[in-house]
């Protein structure tokens, strides 16, 4: 056993610098290993009830869609998927223009939860979620479908 440790002493002798500098760049190593750690570790984890697995937050809103694309019965899909998830679409037709270029939702009421609600189904932009209130309608959101959103993925 003291022959092992006098051939380590020896090659640590000769290789001193490669052995620091070994050392040196496995405490770095740990050191990132133990601060990715610590990083994921503050992140909060989504908690999940049992039994509650499956639940899915639905918003309740009252809107109108409108099809602006120009491609005829391209709301019908629209319409299904947005009462899946709650919505109560009490209008739906054309709109009268029909090269629209991009989706937008029109906010038509002080109750803005539905509007950005939509967007986030539609995976469009919250800044084409525009405030125009007509209280006259009884709406809460007008969806107005551009060339943009693809009905195939609803």
């Amino acid at each position: 056993m003291a022959d092992f440790f006098q051939k380590v002493e020896i090659y640590y002798r000769q290789h001193k610098k490669l052995v620091q500098y070994s050392v040196i760049a496995a405490l770095i190593l740990l050191n990132i290993y133990l601060v990715i750690l610590v990083i994921f570790e503050a992140i909060p984890k989504k908690t999940v009830l049992p039994g509650t697995e499956k639940a899915e937050v639905k918003v309740k809103g009252v809107i109108e869609v409108l099809n602006g694309s120009g491609k005829r019965g391209y709301n019908e899909k629209i319409v299904d998927f947005l009462r899946q998830k709650g919505m109560d679409v009490v209008h739906s037709s054309n709109y009268r223009l029909s090269n629209v270029p991009e989706t937008i939702i029109i906010l038509r009421n002080d109750n803005s939860i539905p509007a950005y609600y939509i967007a986030s189904l539609l995976s469009i932009d919250s800044a084409r979620v525009v405030n125009i209130r007509n209280k006259d309608l009884y709406l809460d959101a007008t969806v107005i479908l551009g060339k943009d959103i693809s009905y195939k993925t609803y």
